[in-house]
């Protein structure tokens, strides 16, 4: 078995071997180096003329190549005199005879600390309730379910979305927006720029939002099964669960009452019990008892809900009914299992009879779900007091009164289609001389309207509050909130500050942080696109499945080997989406508030502008040394009082320690004298201590300065550089080198003014 993600292979499998790489557990942009260190295992000094070695036959030279050999054009450097010499040494005391000796050593150097530090991070997970190389294949998986694993209590589940339901599966999926990435204003240097033509800039600093998909997975998440109102049904609810509700209801009541846990359809799967393979409403291990919830139409039970002689839905007799039930019964007795029976009329009379069955299981009913029909203005409503929780698919703008308040950040962040028409003057004149732009290209803005936009109901609460208008609801998803995963969030929280405290346990801290930043992704991967991979060794074979109409793209591996991936027949579509989506609009939302309900508030906004944003951090030119200084002098008090909600306190060295590692509270991750963004994740922040974003460009081995990004603003002109690195091709691998424009003065995100640096939104 093959399984490969791009052009990279995650896993091989054969029938006694299992092959998977170590990077696929690791942060990205992790090296061995830092892996060796974060498990605390020493990294043997070892080197090699990687590039030298153009040909097998120079592992029988009988010398160390020369120092010039070790020279790496993908590092653009050469080891040391002293490592070359060291080198000798090695040869001296190995008493090598050939360069495959010296192979040999070097590859050996890696495996001892190798295998050391994979043993520590295997009992990690061990202790965990974990196998890492059995659970997943990589660090996604394993977070997902070591998330669930973490589940305080056993009545909350996330159900799947099923084939009756698909237009939900798709509306969540078109709707996951990433984080944004924009910039608002393209350059500000201390003593130099004015802040909105007024005061002189004096201070860039750049807020994090610590752990902020940590933090949002913490907040409520939709659980459990969900009920749909449309709008051209008069908002009238239709459970996504057709059948098993009323049993899944008295199934929870006995849990709740006798303290155990019953497996059902809405909270795992249905137990199947004998050869069979007959399905059950229910199963608790503890006890080995099935749990059969009999209503009475369906089962040919004799009382006031069913006074029929005949059942015409499933065409037989109810007396045929009522004896197909006792053979069902006795076939789960004789299996050795406990069994417990509720007649649907039985369960009915309990609910109107004992206060606590009824008290309980309308706790656990969605709120409004006995409103057969409702208005946009009572949904509205609901959102707003909260009481309806989950997604609305809505058309909402802000108003055109509002317009100039939202201008610096638009609240409503969508992906859309860009063309040159759309970009303002300045940037079009550019595009069309520069002849770029041809066709619309698609990116992530912060907009002033929507139609048909799917919202997580925290945030459309936040923009009914903040003046936005909603113009028309299209559909409500409505699900039972629950912080479920916040027990998760302060474990990893936790372990962080040991780790800080306590060396010895950096090796916990570090795997925590990995697994927190990783929980929520593996939700939204998109299984559509998984492809069935497979290996064939002769021509009449690859032909065969080229044939297939399944056929997808074939690689040639050797004479006559052969990799061919093919599209699968059926896919399962078995993930939450909509945890990773709430994730993604609760970390919008947090942004919101900081710039709105924070900045907003205590600062005037002739003291600060907005320079650049990327999903969890924000720049800002201020007009004095600290955002303490700029507080507007009546809201001091109430600033201080305030600060502690989206700061760490000051108050105390263990308080700050505390908070350090709290998700959602904001840091200075970086201050100086300037910043010179061109586009989204290309900017150079520079001062005391510089800060570099070039997406696509390797810094190492490029020299890239502040004069470097100045250039292309005040010129027009793009910049770029030259990328080395290593490139799988059909035959084998190969190092390579490419020139990459990489500071374009391009920027479509915003409609950028005649003077190059002023930006406002699109009309988009």
């Amino acid at each position: 078995m093959v399984i490969k993600r791009t052009g990279s292979y995650m896993s091989l499998k054969t029938q006694k071997l299992k092959f998977l790489d170590i990077t696929n557990y690791l942060a990205p942009g992790y090296s061995y180096a830092k892996f060796l260190k974060a498990y605390e295992c020493p990294s043997a000094k070892g080197f090699f003329p990687y590039e030298y070695m153009t040909d097998l036959d120079k592992l029988h030279e009988t010398e160390l190549p020369p120092h010039a050999a070790f020279y790496s054009t993908l590092k653009d450097e050469n080891i040391s005199e002293d490592d070359y010499h060291y080198c000798q040494q090695i040869w001296r005391d190995k008493s090598m005879t050939t360069l495959r000796d010296f192979l040999m050593w070097y590859n050996n150097l890696d495996v001892v600390p190798f295998l050391d530090a994979i043993h520590k991070m295997f009992e990690f997970y061990k202790e965990r309730q974990m196998d890492m190389f059995k659970s997943a294949i990589s660090v996604p998986g394993l977070s997902l379910q070591y998330l669930f694993l973490t589940l305080p209590q056993p009545d909350v589940h996330f159900s799947l979305i099923d084939e009756a339901n698909k237009d939900v599966y798709y509306a969540i999926k078109a709707n996951i927006v990433g984080g944004p990435s924009i910039v608002f204003h393209r350059y500000h240097e201390k003593e130099k720029t004015f802040i909105r033509g007024g005061k002189l800039c004096q201070n860039i600093v750049g807020f994090d939002a610590n752990a902020l998909y940590l933090w949002s997975l913490m907040q409520d998440m939709p659980v459990g099964t969900f009920v749909r109102r449309k709008a051209d049904q008069n908002f009238k609810p239709f459970q996504s669960q057709k059948w098993g509700v009323m049993a899944a209801e008295w199934m929870d009541w006995v849990a709740y009452t006798d303290g155990v846990y019953i497996q059902h359809k809405l909270n795992a799967k249905e137990k199947q019990v004998g050869d069979r393979q007959i399905p059950v409403d229910g199963f608790c291990k503890q006890n080995n008892t099935v749990y059969q919830f009999q209503g009475c139409f369906w089962h040919g039970h004799r009382c006031h809900l069913n006074k029929s002689e005949f059942n015409h839905v499933r065409k037989t007799s109810m007396d045929e009914l009522r004896q197909q039930t006792e053979q069902t019964s006795a076939y789960i007795r004789q299996h050795g299992f406990q069994l417990k029976e509720m007649w649907e009329c039985e369960w009915r009379q309990i609910l109107s009879t004992e206060p606590g069955a009824k008290q309980f299981v309308e706790s656990h009913r969605l709120p409004h779900h006995n409103r057969k029909t409702m208005n946009q203005r009572e949904i509205i409503n609901a959102v707003m007091d909260g009481s309806i929780f989950g997604l609305i698919e809505c058309d909402i703008e802000v108003p055109e009164a509002l317009r100039d308040d939202f201008a610096e950040m638009p609240p409503i962040f969508k992906n859309v289609d860009i063309d040159r028409a759309d970009i303002g003057e300045h940037m079009r004149s550019y595009a069309e001389r520069e002849g770029v732009m041809k066709t619309p290209r698609r990116s992530l803005i912060g907009s002033m309207f929507a139609k048909k936009i799917l919202l997580a109901t925290p945030l459309l609460q936040w923009y009914l509050n903040h003046g936005l208008e909603v113009l028309h609801i299209h559909e409500v998803i409505q699900y039972r909130p629950s912080a479920c995963f916040k027990p998760f969030g302060e474990a990893v929280s936790d372990a962080r500050r040991d780790g800080d405290s306590d060396p010895t346990k950096a090796i916990i801290a570090d795997t925590m942080k990995l697994l927190g930043n990783s929980a929520y992704g593996k939700t939204v991967t998109n299984q559509e696109k998984h492809l069935q991979v497979k290996v064939c060794s002769s021509n009449e074979e690859a032909t065969r499945l080229i044939n297939n109409p399944n056929f997808r793209s074939l690689h040639t591996l050797d004479d006559e080997l052969f990799e061919v991936e093919l599209n699968k027949k059926s896919i399962r579509l078995g993930l939450p989406l909509q945890i990773g989506f709430c994730v993604y609009q609760y970390a919008k939302l947090r942004m919101l508030e900081f710039y709105y309900d924070f900045l907003l508030t205590f600062i005037d906004p002739s003291d600060f502008q907005l320079c650049e944003m990327d999903t969890d951090s924000a720049y800002l030119a201020i007009s004095g040394e600290s955002l303490d200084t700029i507080v507007k002098p009546e809201l001091q008090e109430e600033f201080q009082r305030e600060k502690g909600s989206w700061f760490p306190r000051e108050d105390s060295a263990a308080h700050r320690a505390y908070d350090k590692r709290t998700p959602g509270l904001f840091k200075v991750e970086w201050e100086g004298d300037g910043i010179v963004a061109l586009c989204s994740k290309t900017y150079y922040c520079f001062g005391t201590k510089d800060k570099v974003s070039c997406k696509g460009l390797n810094k190492r081995s490029n020299e890239i300065t502040k004069r470097t990004y100045l250039d292309t603003l005040e010129t027009q002109q793009a910049g770029g550089g030259v990328n080395r690195g290593i490139r799988m091709r059909q035959d084998g691998m190969y190092t390579y080198e490419q020139e990459k424009t990489a500071f374009s003065y391009l920027y479509p995100k915003r409609k950028v003014a005649e003077d190059g640096v002023s930006t406002t939104y699109l009309d988009l």
